[in-house]
């Protein structure tokens, strides 16, 4: 594998990857590939793929150096199976443009390698290997520098591909435009085809992010690659039939019996032949853009389907995607006309009452043979539709309109997508008069939309070696131009992911109708439940209801005794809760390491994951005992704070246990209302605070440990806790040692303590109809910011509709980033990061 090594400024390596030399014994491919008229609907631009893998295990992959070397070899090997990858876009003198696949125009593809000191936090640009969207002349394929607009193979055009490791010093926290190879949009001439960036956080987190130049494939083709990258790596054998023998870029040979040579073709819609050639994009694709990112759950696109389909006595279908294109468009549309975005070159006139959505769609299925897919055509194959809309229906904001909007797109697809019309698209974009003087076909758009809901960027395909990726994403989007939406599906829960763009302008438009409201209310008048009880009766009176009056309490005093009475002995000298005690004189503050400075950080578990969480942490099947999935939570997490603490050596002050006990204490909070013998407690009928505080004394030594044997010790004991300290009788003791003169004479004198707080509020629908103002239930739900809990706290909420837990955990500051770098919260748990 010949290769050049370059250590950037800041630590950055840089690696120059070329094809390895006849492993496979291949035949040799054509010296140039010619592009194709749907190659050239786009720009030089990168389509950007970003994945994210836990640590591998030290029996699979022993050192990052080992790792690096797998990928560089592996790659090398991928791209000897892909010749295009490795080559350059290059332009003749009569302006075509064609793969350079010679020696000299092999570039080489970048490969970054970038270890950072920081855990992981989420995906961010710098991760991707190039930057810029729009790709100069001559860039490489893959992320590697884009090419130029020919795809020249020969051995003068491999360039190389780039490979850049990154090293970070920082624990994983989410995506980051960082971690791409390249950060322009369109490439510059005689970049690499292909560019890869490695990162590598100092949690363990491995990114790995690749680019290719969209001129030389679309993403099917790029994941065929990817996919065969992955599989080198795990040492697998190739199946030859699925990587293409014919390299040229000549669709027509897969619908040979649907194209008609002998007619002049039409041009497809949205699509026209300028009289010369196009001098750049339209002028509106250049305006500064600003992005949003939005996340649809399965539950949430199911309603948005029901609510934008026809009456059912209509035989009228539309699909799921049909209903998000639909609301997506009308959305910007929306935002544009709010905020009066002036109309550049490119967009529909103001006169023509119309807003046309362009619309990819991998067209490979369609092939009649069914011979053009699994990986046998490499190349665009992007059949872009286009669907011209009413834009008083997009500026409507009622079901009906956006119905009609759906039939709109839905219509496009069944005209557009037939075989036949792809056929017709094929003969339009290669007829001579059309092609001579190439650059001359062009198409326009108001809105353009990618949807990758039917890739799997999270698959088994993708895996190295030491497991799939856990996170993938198309990149930041800071590249897009104004009016793009991009859509991806994490398979294992049906969610949608959107990133969305608009004139900077715009932006505003995209959220002015949102309402926000937020209420709080002082802890010592009512506990959550209570806190519940009167926002309902305030949105039952806002939506103008009747209320219910036995769901309001008579009695408004704070005696919750009285719903206990026959299992309360007042004879009887009650004995302090775990966790309590009585001082001697009334306590002149919090705890000291209650006011010391937190770092918040934002968890979301999914079902599926917290499933797979509960089954592991729980005992063995032989065994009688059992565990909650709050239980497993609770273990986990707990262990999360506390290794974080014990790594970072963080100060024991007053209020934690102490070194010498060996053991941590949990205190968490639970409403005791149900609990009550006569259940006459809930249902709106005691207003006040009435949280059954409970204490756990867990091992240290569990609680420091990785294995899922000392979790299981840890749930165990809050279990345990949960079964003595929630029973009636005990919650009546517990009211009885509130209430004793003794112990309130003077106040201030109860106290508590715990090394972690945990405040359980997942079985409160948050977002449910009786939180509905009259307009409709909240879709969004959160208990603030969580920048104002002390450290040591955990706060838990349920979205109802997917079964997913959010956590806010907090830590002191100095332990912030091993809560980040936590590998089994890692495994579990995906870390949120919010602008």
């Amino acid at each position: 594998m010949a290769q050049e090594t370059t250590v950037t400024q800041n630590a950055v390596e840089t690696y120059t990857i070329y094809p390895s030399t006849n492993k496979f014994n291949r035949p040799p491919p054509p010296s140039t590939i010619a592009l194709h008229g749907m190659d050239l609907i786009g720009a030089p631009i990168d389509i950007h793929n970003h994945r994210f893998y836990h640590c591998p295990p030290s029996h699979l992959i022993s050192t990052t150096t080992d790792l690096i070397n797998k990928l560089k070899s592996s790659l090398a090997e991928a791209l000897e199976l892909y010749p295009p990858v490795a080559g350059t876009l290059q332009t003749n003198e009569e302006g075509e443009i064609y793969i350079a696949m010679d020696a000299e125009n092999r570039l080489g593809t970048p490969f970054l390698v970038d270890m950072k000191d920081t855990p992981y936090a989420g995906d961010t640009e710098d991760l991707s290997p190039r930057l810029f969207m729009l790709l100069p002349p001559s860039s490489s394929t893959l992320a590697v520098k884009v090419t130029q607009i020919y795809i020249a193979m020969d051995a003068e055009n491999r360039l190389g591909t780039p490979f850049l490791v990154d090293m970070k010093d920082t624990p994983y926290a989410g995506d980051t435009e960082d971690l791409s190879p390249r950060l322009f949009m369109l490439l510059p001439p005689s970049s690499s085809t292909l560019a890869v960036k490695v990162t590598q956080f100092s949690c363990g987190t491995i990114a790995v992010a690749a680019s290719i130049n969209h001129l030389v494939t679309d993403l099917r083709g790029f994941l065929d690659f990817l996919e065969v990258w992955a599989q080198l790596t795990r040492g697998e054998t190739i199946d030859f039939t699925k990587i293409p023998e014919d390299w040229s870029h000549t669709p027509g040979r897969f619908f040979s019996g649907l194209i008609q040579k002998s007619t002049t073709p039409t041009p497809p819609p949205g699509f026209m032949v300028l009289p010369a050639p196009a001098s750049g994009s339209s002028s509106y694709l250049l305006e500064p853009s600003e992005v949003t990112r939005w996340k649809f759950a399965k539950s949430a696109l199911e309603r948005l389907k029901n609510d934008f389909s026809p009456s059912h006595d209509s035989d009228l279908w539309i699909s799921s995607g049909d209903a998000l294109a639909a609301l997506l468009g009308g959305v910007i549309t929306r935002a544009r006309e709010n905020a009066n975005v002036t109309r550049l070159d490119g967009r529909s006139s103001s006169e023509s009452q119309i807003e046309t959505f362009a619309m990819a769609a991998d067209g490979r299925d369609r092939a009649p043979q069914g011979n053009m897919s699994d990986g046998r055509y490499f190349g665009n194959f992007n059949a872009l539709f286009n669907a011209a809309v009413s834009r008083s229906d997009l500026l409507s904001l009622t079901c009906e309109s956006a119905c009609r909007v759906a039939l709109a797109v839905r219509n496009a697809v069944n005209l557009q997508l037939s075989p036949e019309a792809i056929a017709n698209r094929i003969s339009f974009m290669e007829a001579p008069e059309n092609i001579k003087r190439p650059g001359r076909i062009a198409w326009s758009a108001d809105v353009i939309m990618t949807n990758w809901c039917r890739f799997d960027l999270q698959g088994p395909k993708l895996d190295f070696g030491w497991g799939k990726p856990f996170y993938a994403t198309p990149g930041g989007g800071t590249i897009y131009p104004p009016g793009y939406v991009l859509l991806t599906q994490e398979k294992s829960s049906g969610d949608v992911s959107v990133i969305m763009t608009v004139e900077r302008e715009g932006a505003t438009g995209f959220s002015c109708g949102t309402i926000a409201v937020a209420a709080s209310i002082n802890h010592l008048v009512t506990d959550l439940r209570g806190f519940l009880d009167f926002l309902e009766v305030w949105a039952q009176l806002t939506r103008g209801e009747t209320i219910d009056f036995t769901k309001i309490p008579e009695d408004w005093s704070h005696t919750p005794g009285r719903f206990f009475s026959d299992l309360i002995q007042k004879s009887i000298v009650p004995t302090p809760p775990p966790g309590f005690m009585i001082l001697p004189a009334p306590a002149s503050g919090s705890s000291s390491y209650l006011l010391a400075p937190s770092e918040v950080t934002r968890w979301k578990f999914t079902k599926s994951a917290l499933e797979r969480l509960k089954n592991d942490f729980s005992p063995s099947h032989q065994s009688d005992l059992w565990i909650s999935s709050g239980d497993a939570l609770a273990a986990l997490l707990g262990g999360v704070i506390t290794r974080a603490r014990e790594n970072t050596n963080v100060t024991r002050l007053e209020g934690r246990s102490s070194l010498e006990s060996q053991i941590e204490t949990f205190a968490m909070a639970a409403d005791g209302r149900d609990r009550a013998p006569q259940r006459n407690m809930s249902g709106g009928r005691y207003f006040g605070n009435f949280n059954a505080l409970f204490n756990a004394a867990i091992s240290r030594s569990d609680l420091l440990s990785l294995t899922c044997e000392s979790a299981s010790h840890v749930a165990l004991a809050v279990r345990n806790a949960v079964n003595l300290q929630l029973s009636p009788e005990a919650i009546a003791n517990r009211i009885l040692f509130m209430e004793a003169p003794e112990n309130i004479k003077p106040p201030g004198r109860i106290t508590w303590t715990a090394d972690v707080i945990m405040t359980n509020w997942c079985r409160f629908d948050l977002q449910g109809p009786k939180l509905d103002l009259g307009w409709g239930k909240p879709f969004y739900a959160t208990p603030g910011g969580g920048t104002i809990y002390p450290p040591g706290y955990i706060l838990l909420t349920q979205e109802k509709s997917s079964g997913d837990v959010s956590v806010i955990m907090t830590v002191e500051r100095e332990g912030a980033n091993a809560v980040k770098a936590d590998s089994l919260l890692n495994k579990y748990a995906e870390l949120i990061t919010l602008s």
